[in-house]
């Protein structure tokens, strides 16, 4: 019996939400100026406010969405419910859920789980405004975990159909052409972002005139889209590629070949010019996985498909020029495990009798004297083992003035390249500068202050350094684009994160952003790090161990059972074409985790993605169990 037009308006009606999620809020961009959420500490400049383009309102949007999605998940199930008792009445009807579909939910249980001890870990959080709210760079509160979490459950619930499959492939598409199309732009030097009325659109009125055009940050043929940097754009290209590159696979109808065939090569370019190198090697390793569930096909079309490999490769090649050969350096570069020079400055803390530091091996302390305008230094070089168990003040280690007096030098081998210099602000607060590991460091003495001694930073504010915990990766700090420091940084949290975590988007606030010896050794900046630069560490800080856990057995779960289901299929059914796509395509996403976190830029997508994998897979058992009988 053919569906009533009223039923098809309603299921269209259902769609709204995820036709939004897909096509709208990857394209989401404002200017806002909001309170920012860091500028109460020492490591961020005075200023209270920040601005965002891409974050801030992207947020507020899948909020209002994720409201949108509970609305429409009640009213479906109180339909659901009204179908049943009209069934118990002897009128047409069907259970509110099949049995394999109500079976199938329990994949669902290990998400229900994480998102209890996200929200346990936000409403212990000592940052529960912003756990709650979002901040800085991030902007994904736990109300944004929790939209994700219901993404999924919707569309589970949801997707029962051949014609849900073809919407949700519509949304798809449409969201794949506008990227690729605004990536094909970006470029080739010609930015959407750049272009007057889209300027105005991201702008409140009179800002252009005020302030000026807005000037991408990036090289001008840098692709990175509508998602705040190129990093997260590759991480998203990589992933809409995947599902591109599982459809195509599995076409056989040429007119749809020539068309994903057209899609997947704009979808490839603009990964390419994301520079990306994560993007990159995770659409290779997908495409890796992917002849293993086309070993059938490959077998018998041998003579054709490698002819046509050869061609695409080569095309891409010629396409991409010398671009393509600097990323494939960039790549090799970041992939090397070649151990790095250890820095030399290995600890500086400040204590209420001085400055300690150990330098080349070396550990001593600095003690300013000023009395009168009169400065005098106390330097002691600490013994590295006590003789006879008992303390020891150290060594004193003698000063050179230099000729103009201006400076001291510090006689003792190993530290000839070592120099203080004494100052005052004020007229009244004494200061000393010390030159180590070819950079200045200053620090101020104040008598009222319970410990004595403070480094002035790079915002001219004063903190107290504490021992850094490290954990990894010693010698291997540039692994990865810096991500083995970080890395090395972030582990040692996890110590607080064995149950509960500091809180959904609170990582910048736990991690040691004052650990400067190591950050401007190793990157040259000490800028502050909002984000763990891993899906999985960032879980673990900021929900706990426990949910991080969850979210593995949920992945696990699903990429298992996408597995059992698809290893033998021919995948002549649309469902199961969906299925390997949304399967490659949330692989995808899990191997760029590694070496990128979770960003609304992005994660919706994702989500999105999974929640239809979930749903298909269920589709297809379903029919499985179906053609048995």
């Amino acid at each position: 019996m053919r569906q009533p037009t009223s039923e098809k308006t309603n299921a269209a009606f259902y769609w709204f939400p995820v036709f939004a999620v897909l096509i709208v809020l990857p394209l989401v961009s404002r200017y806002k100026l909001y309170e920012s959420r860091l500028a109460e500490f020492a490591w961020t400049p005075f200023d209270t406010t920040g601005i965002d383009f891409y974050l801030y309102y992207k947020q507020s949007f899948f909020l209002f969405l994720t409201g949108t999605l509970f609305f429409f998940t009640c009213l479906f199930l109180w339909r659901r419910f009204l179908q049943v008792k009209s069934s118990l009445n002897g009128e047409a009807g069907s259970l509110i859920f099949p049995s394999e579909q109500r079976v199938q939910w329990k994949i669902l249980i290990p998400l229900g789980i994480y998102l209890i001890f996200a929200l346990i870990s936000s409403l212990f959080s000592g940052h529960i405004y912003a756990a709650f709210t979002g901040s800085d760079g991030q902007f994904e509160s736990f109300f944004v975990l929790a939209g994700y979490v219901l993404l999924v459950v919707y569309l589970f619930f949801l997707v029962q159909t051949e014609q849900d499959i073809y919407r949700f492939l519509i949304c798809l598409l449409i969201e794949g052409i506008f990227l690729g199309t605004v990536g094909i732009l970006q470029y080739s030097g010609n930015n959407p972002v750049q272009w007057e009325w889209v300027q105005r659109l991201m702008t409140p009125r009179g800002y252009l005139e005020a302030c000026g055009p807005l000037e991408s940050t990036f090289e001008s043929w840098r692709v990175s889209l509508f998602s705040y940097n190129p990093n997260y754009a590759g991480m998203l290209l990589a992933m809409l590629s995947a599902f591109c590159l599982g459809m195509l696979s599995t076409e056989t109808r040429w007119k749809h070949i020539l068309g994903e065939g057209v899609l997947l090569f704009v979808l490839l370019i603009s990964l390419f010019g994301t520079g990306s190198k994560a993007g990159l090697l995770t659409f290779i390793a997908v495409g890796a996985v992917l002849l293993l569930f086309l070993r059938k096909k490959i077998r018998r079309y041998w003579r054709i498909l490698i002819p046509v490999g050869v061609l695409a490769l080569a095309g891409i090649f010629v396409f991409l020029h010398g671009r393509g050969a600097s990323l494939w350096t960039q790549v090799k570069q970041a992939l090397t495990l070649e151990k790095s020079e250890q820095n030399p400055l290995q600890g500086m803390l400040t204590e209420p009798d001085g400055v300690y530091f150990t330098y080349r091996g070396i550990s001593f302390s600095v003690a300013l004297d000023y009395e009168d305008g009169f400065f005098g230094f106390m330097v002691l070089e600490q013994p590295s083992q006590a003789t006879d168990n008992t303390e020891t003040e150290g060594t004193s280690i003698p000063l050179i003035p230099s000729e103009d007096k201006k400076f001291y030098y510090m006689d003792r081998a190993g530290l000839e390249d070592v120099t203080i210099r004494p100052g005052i602000i004020n007229d009244a607060v004494p200061v000393f500068s010390i030159l180590l590991n070819g950079r200045e460091w200053m620090f101020v003495y104040l008598e009222e202050q319970d410990n004595h001694y403070f480094y002035l930073n790079q915002y001219l504010k004063l903190e107290e350094l504490e021992e850094i915990r490290r954990f990894g990766f010693e010698g291997y700090e540039h692994f990865i684009t810096e991500r083995g420091l970080i890395w090395s940084m972030t582990l040692p949290l996890l110590k607080d994160s064995l149950f509960l975590g500091s809180g959904a988007n609170t990582f910048a606030f736990v991690y040691p952003q004052n650990n400067y010896k190591d950050l401007y050794y190793y990157t040259g900046d000490a800028t502050a790090s909002t984000r763990p630069h891993s899906l999985y560490l960032q879980a673990a800080v900021e929900c706990g161990i426990p949910a991080l856990i969850a979210l593995l057995v949920f992945f696990g779960w699903y990429l298992l059972q996408s597995l059992r289901l698809y290893w033998k299929s021919d995948f002549r059914t649309l469902s199961e074409r969906v299925g390997l796509a949304c399967f490659l395509a949330v692989a995808a996403y899990l191997i760029c985790g590694l070496t990128n976190d979770s960003m609304i830029t992005v994660a919706p997508v994702f989500w999105s993605i999974a929640g239809m994998g979930i749903a298909v897979n269920g589709m297809v058992k379903r029919a499985r169990i179906l053609s048995k009988l």
